[in-house]
């Protein structure tokens, strides 16, 4: 079943409709919400920014600057982070209004990179394998998975819901490692971690594999 997940996510971000469903809701939050104001804010600026490109004549500048990476990229960006930021219950034993130990159980610490390569020696095949580790680290780990998926204190989204108040955010890995090393003052829930991205996404289709055969379980008895 969670070959079944990959391929979805796979074909999800890849899709036009998928896409089109995304920016169509939006667009109606920013442009058609609750609030008069905030919509009045956005047709301003939306407006605004159409008609400056117009008078510019900056139509392709526009589209491959602006819009591609606030569309299609950031809706890339944005579901592969949250396919690996939460993981599933094993069953429905949260109550509606989640405390701050429940989180704890449903985050993990997502931390990018891998093993080095254990070979020795000046070899060909030590000087390969340490060359792909490095392009890995580099090109996969840094460039992709922290700078383009896993921005901002991301990584450690489990601190964040330990501490959702916390100001000290550009510092979050270190006041993580600080906390687990102080242990967890005031909840009972450890730390968890999990290496890699993929790994992590992996983790939560897991869960969700879990999850569901204990809740059938429980409707069938």
């Amino acid at each position: 079943m969670k070959h079944k997940l990959w391929r979805k996510l796979g074909i999800s971000l890849v899709s036009p409709r998928f896409h089109g469903q995304i920016l169509y809701k939006r667009l109606a939050s920013s442009l058609c919400s609750p609030y008069l104001f905030y919509n009045l804010k956005s047709w301003f600026f939306l407006s605004t920014m159409l008609g400056v490109v117009a008078l510019t004549n900056a139509w392709v500048t526009f589209l491959l600057v602006w819009v591609v990476p606030l569309t299609i990229l950031y809706q890339i960006s944005a579901t592969l982070r949250l396919c690996a930021e939460h993981i599933f219950p094993e069953h429905q034993t949260l109550s509606p209004t989640r405390n701050k130990s429940d989180y704890a159980r449903l985050t993990t610490g997502i931390f990018l990179g891998e093993s080095p390569p254990e070979v020795e020696g000046k070899s060909v095949e030590s000087f390969s394998k340490w060359s792909w580790w490095w392009l890995k680290m580099i090109f996969f780990h840094f460039l992709f998975c922290r700078v383009f998926v896993m921005v901002g204190d991301t990584p450690v989204h489990d601190f964040h819901h330990r501490y959702p108040t916390s100001k000290d955010w550009p510092n979050a890995i270190f006041a993580r490692q600080q906390d687990l090393e102080q242990g967890c003052l005031g909840l009972k829930e450890d730390y968890r971690e999990v290496w890699g991205l993929f790994q992590a996404i992996d983790l939560t289709f897991a869960s969700i594999i879990r999850f569901k055969q204990a809740n059938s379980l429980i409707k069938n008895s």
